[in-house]
């Protein structure tokens, strides 16, 4: 094996891996904001009287 195949080969598979870990990364980060967004309620959603007391 010439030492560029070898080269070729190595970058190769880090790529790969690079690629793997970025989908997981990007999986996570969307669940994680799927579980906010079900936590979180936007200000006009709010009854007027909930709105009342956050300006105490």
């Amino acid at each position: 094996m010439k030492p560029s195949d070898f080269q070729k080969t190595v970058q190769c598979r880090f790529e790969s891996c690079l690629k793997k870990v970025v989908r997981h990364v990007v999986k996570d980060y969307q669940k994680k904001l799927k579980r906010r967004q079900k936590g979180e309620t936007l200000f006009c959603e709010l009854p007027e009287i909930v709105v009342e007391n956050l300006a105490v």
